[in-house]
C-alpha cells in the first residue's frame, strides 16, 4: 500500500514541531485538541550493597534500574491517556519489557473527573510519588532483608507482609476532582486486590482528600489528573506550596488461613480472615528563600489486621503495622558548574506487631541530587542505613545481618 507523500510530510513535520515545542518530549499533534507526547526515561545505577548474611560479602553492582518509554496525551478535551512501558532488568526474572501504568481520564470538569486505569493507589503520598522526582531514588519502605515485604512469620497474603499492601499501582477506577482552584483536591478508587486467590470476588477501596490552606504567599500544588502523580519537589518552579492529606484504605488480603506449625495454609475450620483497614495523614511543603529552596515532607501511616504472626504455641494472631516517616532537601537554585545541587535527608520507622516484641526497621537515608535540567537530567549519590530490631533482629538471627548501610551513584535522564 503507498502513502502519499503529503501525509508522510505532515506526520514528519508534526513531529519536528512536537520537539520544538517541548524539550523533554516528543509531540505528535494532529490539532489543538488530539495529540501525544512520547517521552524516553532511564536511570543508571551503581549501588555498593552490604552483606545481607553473618560473614557473607558485599556486592558492587551496575545496572538500568529501569528505561521507561511512555506516552501522553488526549483524543479531544475530554478523552485523555497515558501510558508508560517498562524494560527492568534488575529484577531477576522480568528483564522483559512489561506495562507499568496505563489509563484513560474522562475530564468532564475539573471538579469531577473519572480515570480508568492500572495506576496509582490514592492512599498515601508516597504511593503517588513520581519515582523520577524522588528525592532519595533508593525509594520508600527500603528493606534490603525483606523483613517486612514477606517472610515465614509474617503473613499477608498470597507471597506478601505488610509492606507490600502499599503497592503504587494496580487496576482499578478512580472518581477525582479539583475544587476551589485546588485548594482541595480528591480521589476515590476501587481496585483489584492483592489476594488473587479471590481478586474477582473482592476489592479494594482507596481514598485520598489534599488540602492547600489559603495562606497569603503559597500555591495549591501543581495536579495531574491523567495520572495521578506528585513530586517530592518542584524545584521552586510552582512557588511555595502547602499540602496536607488524609487517606483511607480497605482490603480483604486473606481468607480462611491459620499457620498449622510448619506453613501457612487454609482452613474452614480453623482459619481467620484478614481484612485490612488503613489511615493516613501526612503534609508537604515547598518554600523558597532567597537562592535557596526547601522541601520539607512527613506522615504517619496506620494499617489494622495487616499481617498474620503465630506465637511460640503456634497460635494464629493479627497484628498492626506502623510507619512514621520524614524527609527534606534543601536545593540551591543557582548554577554550581553545570548544574544545581542539593542536600537531602530521610528517616523512617516501620514496627509491625511479632510474637515477643515488634519487626522494628529503622532508616536513614542521606545523599546529594545535582540537577542539570531539573530531573530531565540529574545526578545523585547517598547511602542508607537500614536497622532491623527486636524481633525482626532475632528473626535474622545468626544467619543475617541486623545493620546494612548501602551506597549508591545514579544518572538518569527523561527525554
Amino acid at each position: 500500500m503507498k502513502v502519499a507523500k503529503w501525509k508522510v510530510l505532515t506526520v514528519a513535520g508534526a513531529l519536528v514541531l512536537g520537539y520544538a515545542v517541548s524539550s523533554q518530549a516528543v509531540q505528535l499533534k494532529v490539532d489543538e485538541d488530539t495529540f501525544a507526547d512520547f517521552g524516553f526515561w532511564t536511570k543508571i545505577r551503581y549501588t555498593y550493597q552490604d552483606e545481607l548474611t553473618k560473614n557473607g560479602y558485599e556486592k558492587n553492582e551496575f545496572n538500568v534500574k529501569d528505561a521507561r518509554f511512555n506516552i501522553e496525551g488526549q483524543v479531544n478535551k475530554l478523552v485523555q491517556f497515558y501510558g508508560e512501558f517498562v524494560a527492568d532488568s534488575a529484577v531477576p526474572g522480568e528483564n522483559g519489557a512489561k506495562l507499568e501504568e496505563a489509563g484513560i481520564n474522562f475530564a468532564f470538569i475539573p471538579e469531577f473527573q473519572v480515570r480508568l486505569t492500572k495506576g496509582r493507589i490514592p492512599f498515601t503520598r508516597a504511593q503517588a510519588a513520581n519515582d523520577y522526582a524522588l528525592l532519595d531514588q533508593l525509594g520508600p519502605w527500603y528493606d534490603p532483608q525483606d523483613i517486612l515485604k514477606g517472610n515465614s512469620v509474617l503473613y499477608s497474603g498470597k507471597d506478601a507482609g505488610p509492606l507490600k499492601l502499599l503497592r503504587k499501582s494496580d487496576g482499578g477506577a478512580v472518581v477525582h476532582g479539583v475544587v476551589a482552584n485546588g485548594m482541595l483536591k480528591y480521589s476515590v478508587g476501587i481496585f483489584d486486590t492483592l489476594n488473587r486467590e479471590k481478586q474477582l470476588r473482592d476489592v479494594m477501596w482507596a481514598g485520598r482528600v489534599e488540602f492547600s490552606p489559603p495562606i497569603a504567599g503559597f500555591n495549591a500544588e501543581p495536579v495531574d489528573p491523567i495520572k495521578g502523580w506528585v513530586n517530592d519537589s518542584y524545584l521552586g518552579k510552582k512557588g511555595d506550596i502547602l499540602t496536607i492529606g488524609l487517606g483511607f484504605y480497605s482490603e480483604t488480603n486473606a481468607d480462611n488461613i491459620y499457620w498449622n506449625g510448619t506453613a501457612w495454609t487454609t482452613s474452614t475450620n480453623y482459619g481467620k480472615d484478614l481484612d485490612t483497614t488503613g489511615w493516613t495523614v501526612d503534609a508537604f511543603l515547598e518554600k523558597k528563600f532567597g537562592c535557596s529552596v526547601l522541601n520539607l515532607e512527613g506522615g504517619y501511616i496506620n494499617l489494622n489486621d495487616s499481617h498474620f504472626y503465630y506465637d511460640a504455641a503456634n497460635n494464629t494472631k493479627r497484628g498492626d503495622t506502623t510507619i512514621w516517616y520524614g524527609q527534606g532537601q534543601l536545593f540551591y537554585d543557582q548554577v554550581v558548574g553545570i548544574g544545581k545541587p542539593a542536600l537531602y535527608v530521610r528517616y523512617e520507622n516501620i514496627s509491625a506487631d511479632g510474637p515477643d516484641d515488634d519487626y522494628d526497621v529503622q532508616t536513614w537515608g542521606v545523599g546529594v541530587n545535582y540537577y542539570i535540567e531539573g530531573n530531565a537530567a540529574r545526578l545523585s549519590a547517598g547511602f542508607k542505613n537500614v536497622n532491623y530490631d527486636d524481633d525482626a533482629s532475632d528473626y535474622l538471627g545468626s544467619n543475617g545481618e541486623d545493620n546494612i548501610t548501602d551506597w549508591f551513584v545514579q544518572a538518569q535522564i527523561m527525554f
